[in-house]
């Protein structure tokens, strides 16, 4: 016997745990790829759970959004119902007492290049003011 040839009980021996199987060598390589593409399936996986949440925020603040525009335009309407001529005269004449006898009337005013303080003439005055002079 020039060939050491394992007879069939040496194949099937209890204490070897690869029976009949090619013995596999796998390359630092290949186990560097697969744990690195491991990484970026979970990063991916992360960045695209944290966008979910940003995306319910961005939900959340636009609803938010629509909600104080319309208690804007709510807002506006009510102040500019309340700019109104006939609010204020009724306003005025419920609440504060104003009668048709108290209207000022029309007041001009002339523009000149002296103070209104040192106008000679203060009987020029029409207004509806008392005739006290007030400096």
């Amino acid at each position: 016997m020039l060939f050491n040839d394992k007879t069939r009980e040496d194949r099937y021996r209890s204490d070897d745990v690869r029976v009949g199987r090619k013995k596999i060598k796998i390359s630092p390589v290949f186990v560097l790829f697969l744990v690195l593409a491991m990484m970026l399936c979970s990063s991916l996986v992360c960045l695209r759970m944290y966008g979910l949440v940003l995306e319910s925020e961005l939900d959340e603040l636009t609803a938010k959004v629509s909600d104080l525009e319309t208690q804007v335009t709510s807002i506006h309407k009510k102040c500019l119902a309340m700019e109104s001529p006939s609010t204020v005269y009724g306003y005025a004449s419920t609440k504060l007492g104003m009668t048709e006898e108290s209207y000022a009337g029309i007041i001009r005013v002339q523009f000149s290049g002296k103070a209104a303080s040192s106008m000679s003439d203060p009987k020029r005055w029409s207004g509806s003011l008392p005739d006290k002079h007030y400096r």
